[in-house]
Formats: structure tokens, C-alpha cells, sequence
């Protein structure tokens, strides 16, 4: 069976661990098994056919619980929310990563420095953050360029980019494709942590100068994520 290219998916951490349902806030984070359920299934089938992974994982709820806390208690420079923020990724990364080594497809530990070649005959790579002031975003592209791999899927909570902020603006509209040069005018030029941007502004001028294509969808929906990574048709929008 023919190998394919390695195709990249920027995980958000809050699919992964949505945190305490709304009508209970003080319950402790919970991890949506469903997700990683099918999740994993999917990956599991597609490997079957020769296609090859590298995941990275978000913080999701987890991030944003102790980023809170710490704000809370006035502990907030950048480089301590950040290096918690990276913790964060590495806890949910090992979540997908241990659900995804019963069978045997996935890399013997779970990756930080995205630059790092490596040679291994398994399908998956997982990865969390590596650098403070840097967000798992720029991660995806820096591993799509470290594998040669041309299209990263950002599988996250929205369907769409839109032109606005559609939770601030109700005449926001929907894109389905985009060139890098106009959604950098929506994101702008600076990345912030934990700001909420369909795609991290340092991440888009990092993709455009390479030509890569980033395909923003809702990755719960499992169905629509299958599309995308097998080239058909797909609810969401192309970055290109």
C-alpha cells in the first residue's frame, strides 16, 4: 500500500476536553469520550489506507481553568502562563496519544520540538507545544514544513472563518475560501496568547510564505473531517 503524504491536524484542546458542562460550573474538567472514541476510529481506519498523521493538541479548558487561576492569585507574566499553557498541551496530548497506542499506530513519545525530523514507521506523530510564545498553530505549520506535508487541518469549535467576529457582529459572513493576504487583514499581524483568532496570525504568515493550505473546520463533526482529509468536499473554509 502506497504511503501518502503526512497531513497535519492542529487538534483544539476544546474538543478534546470541553471542560464542565454549562449547568455545573464548579464540576471538575471532563474529557469528551465520545470525541476520542471516534476520534481515534477515524484515524484508525484512514491509516488502514496509507495515510500518515502528525497531530498536535491545544490546551483547550484545561489551559484556560489554570491560566485563570493563576490570574487570579496576580501571577500572570507572560512566560509562566505560557509554560503552563504548553503543560496543558502535553496533558491532552497524552490523552490522544495513550488512546491511540492500543493499536500500534502511533510514535513511542509524545513530541514537542516541531523542527525535529523523525524516522519511524508509524503512521501518527503526536505533539503538544513547544516555546513559550508560540502557539500549537505555528507548531502545525512548522511540522508540515519539517515533513514536507502541504495541507494542515484546524480542527476546532467554528465551522467557518468569517469576515467579523460573529459573536460580536450579527452581519458577520462566512468564507469558504480565502487567500492568505485577506485573512491576514481579518487576524491581523500579532499573536497574543489565548486569543481567539481561527488561525494564529504569526502561524498564516508562516504558511503563506510557504504555500500551505490550512482547511478551518468544526472537528467534532467527524463525518465533514473525513471529507477534508481525503480531498472531498467539506463544510468549512480553505486558507490558501
Amino acid at each position: 500500500m502506497p504511503k501518502k503524504p503526512r497531513i497535519i491536524i492542529s487538534l483544539g484542546g476544546s474538543i478534546l476536553v470541553p471542560g464542565p458542562q454549562a449547568k455545573d460550573a464548579n464540576a471538575p474538567t471532563w474529557v469528551d469520550q465520545g470525541f476520542l472514541s471516534r476520534f481515534t476510529l477515524l484515524v484508525h481506519e484512514l491509516t488502514q489506507t496509507g495515510y500518515r498523521f502528525v497531530i498536535t493538541v491545544g490546551g483547550g479548558k484545561v489551559n484556560s481553568h489554570y491560566v485563570n487561576v493563576l490570574r487570579q492569585m496576580h501571577v500572570g507574566s507572560d512566560l509562566l502562563l505560557d509554560t503552563v499553557g504548553i503543560a496543558s498541551t502535553h496533558f491532552n496530548a497524552a490523552l490522544l496519544w495513550a488512546a491511540l497506542s492500543p493499536n500500534k499506530l502511533v510514535y513511542r513519545q509524545i513530541m514537542a520540538n516541531p523542527t525535529m525530523p523523525i524516522r519511524t514507521t508509524k503512521p501518527v506523530i503526536v505533539g503538544g507545544g513547544w516555546k513559550p510564545g508560540c502557539s500549537t498553530d505555528k507548531d502545525a505549520v512548522l511540522w508540515a514544513i519539517t515533513t514536507g506535508a502541504d495541507t494542515i487541518i484546524n480542527a476546532s469549535n467554528i465551522e467557518y472563518v468569517y469576515d467579523k467576529d460573529p459573536r460580536q457582529f450579527d452581519d458577520a459572513q462566512r468564507i469558504v475560501e480565502i487567500n492568505w493576504t485577506d485573512f491576514r487583514k481579518i487576524v491581523g499581524t500579532k499573536w497574543e496568547a489565548r486569543m481567539s483568532a481561527p488561525f494564529d496570525p504569526i502561524a498564516a504568515s508562516l504558511a503563506q510564505k510557504h504555500n500551505l493550505k490550512v482547511l478551518v473546520l468544526n472537528g467534532r463533526d467527524i463525518p465533514n473531517l473525513r471529507a477534508a482529509i481525503q480531498g472531498q468536499h467539506f463544510i468549512g473554509t480553505t486558507i490558501s
